[in-house]
């Protein structure tokens, strides 16, 4: 299953069943880094997303 990230611009996700969850970076179709996103929590997640440079749409929320 692929989809958009909510609240980030040009983000993109791939569910893939039985997985780790896995930050996989490319350029031009060539992978570049690939970061365990196992444990980190919903605000450790938005900050690597800011961090790498992916646009917020919608401000996180204070609760997280």
């Amino acid at each position: 299953m692929t989809g958009s990230v909510p609240g980030f611009k040009d983000l993109t996700v791939n569910f893939i069943p039985g997985a780790k969850p896995q930050l996989v970076c490319f350029s031009d179709e060539e992978e570049v880094e690939r970061l365990d996103l196992e444990t980190m929590k919903i605000r450790e997640l938005h900050q690597l997303m800011k961090d790498k440079g992916f646009e917020r749409t919608a401000p996180v929320p204070e609760d997280l």
